[in-house]
């Protein structure tokens, strides 16, 4: 429980000043399922990580990174602002 409520906080921490509040849940909600997509393929690639750490801070960290270009409220992709996207190059 302790890991999943981690993983919530890491997700969150890149775009927590630029969300909104349902996009902060919705982040860190998605940000649960990439904690476990990433301890799965540890497991796959027969890496130890006895605290799984790797899983929370960078399966979580990338996907936060992620997040910050959809969720953001000013220049995110989810918004209807001319320069939607800006963070992925657009």
């Amino acid at each position: 429980m302790c890991n999943g409520i981690l993983a919530g906080l890491v997700s969150i921490s890149a775009a927590a000043d630029r969300v909104e509040g349902w996009a902060a849940v919705s982040i860190g909600i998605i940000g649960a399922f990439f904690y476990v997509f990433t301890l799965k393929a540890l497991q796959v690639s027969r890496l130890d990580d006895a605290i799984e750490g790797v899983g929370i801070h960078m399966g979580c960290g990338i996907w936060g990174l992620l997040a910050a270009g959809f969720f953001d409220n000013t220049f995110g992709v989810f918004y209807g602002d001319p320069h939607k996207g800006r963070y992925f190059g657009y």
